[in-house]
């Protein structure tokens, strides 16, 4: 593995770390390629790279962590925590519940609109202001589709129901619990040590993706960790730490970004389709295991599963986002 990772990197088919775990015993751990390119910085295992879509999850268990309180109710409509959102009929017929399974019709962030504001658009309360108007989508297309909005709306009911800012609250009830100390979703202008850079191809090459980033992670996307924290969340979750076993034994009320990482089968693990944290438009191929993944955005690469089986653990981190990525065996 350490072999086809120097390849990769000298060939420049991959930038990242990958770190697996067994019994929860470290297996392997690998560093390779660039964390900023034309700083020449080099990828370290304490490399922070931006997860795409895989905030969801931190969403989800703060969301699934007031349910297990009695704070929230998961079929109740927004409307009963957000008492004064714009559009009526989304308040009113729009679930929590369809927000974890994206099937509420809450819609895309990445609109002209949101281009338009992007860096004015900091706070969750802010996405409210620029899609509160919007109604839900019940087109047969719009009502399953990936809803981005839908984890801007958790997020913002998580600040209501908890009285805590939500970066504040996923730091004490999730991060900190589940000891990780290298994830967050601090500003693009605030310095952050050892966050990378992220990288698109165009035109054939790879260019730096600072133009298209928010000015924050949100909770539905767009902040950083290590593969280290990602494997200390899924420990966290699993123990029970994070969530009651009894909730975690009712994983068909789970979302669907994190459901599949604690069924009991044969299969790679949980994501918006199979992938624990999302990736762009490729096929991760982990052991004899095939999962394909989709791309909310335009976000740097993450791509983690789970062998619940075996009790292995794998998390992938790169800041290139690729047509294909393949795990090296």
């Amino acid at each position: 593995m350490t072999r086809k990772l120097v390849q990769d990197a000298a060939a420049d088919r991959f930038a990242g770390t990958i770190m697996a775990s067994r019994h929860g015993q470290l297996v392997f751990q690998g560093a390779s390629g660039f964390a900023d390119r034309a700083a020449r910085t080099p990828v370290t295992m304490d490399t922070r790279f931006r997860i795409g879509s895989a905030n969801k999850m931190f969403t989800a268990a703060g969301k699934l962590q007031l349910v297990e309180k009695g704070a929230l109710a998961l079929d109740a409509p927004i409307g009963t925590y957000l008492k004064d959102y714009p559009n009526a009929a989304f308040a009113k017929t729009v679930t929590i519940r369809q927000f974890l399974s994206h099937t509420g019709g809450a819609g895309d962030i990445f609109t002209p609109e949101y281009e338009a504001k992007r860096q004015q658009v900091r706070t969750l309360a802010d996405y409210v202001t620029l899609f509160g108007d919007r109604a839900p989508d019940i087109s047969a297309a719009g009502k399953d589709a990936y809803a981005n909005y839908g984890f801007v709306l958790s997020g913002r009911i998580i600040e209501v129901v908890s009285g805590e800012d939500y970066y504040s609250y996923v730091q004490r009830k999730i991060f900190a619990p589940a000891g990780m100390a290298s994830t967050g979703s601090l500003p693009e202008s605030v310095v952050v040590p050892n966050r990378s850079r992220g990288y698109v191809r165009k035109d054939g090459k790879l260019a730096d993706n600072a133009d298209t980033l928010p000015y924050r992670g949100s909770a539905a996307g767009g902040g950083y960790t290590t593969a280290a924290d990602m494997i200390r969340f899924s420990n966290a979750l699993r123990s029970g730490k994070l969530l009651s076993k009894a909730m975690l034994a009712h994983h068909q009320h789970l979302p669907s970004h994190f459901a599949r990482q604690i069924a009991r089968d044969d299969h790679v693990r949980s994501g918006a389709q199979q992938c624990f944290a999302q990736s762009s438009e490729s096929s991760v191929k982990i052991g004899t295991h095939t999962a394909d993944v989709d791309d909310d955005g335009r976000r740097s690469k993450a791509a983690t599963a789970e062998y619940s089986r075996f009790k292995t653990g794998t998390a992938l981190r790169s800041n290139e986002r690729r047509r294909t990525c393949e795990v090296p065996r």
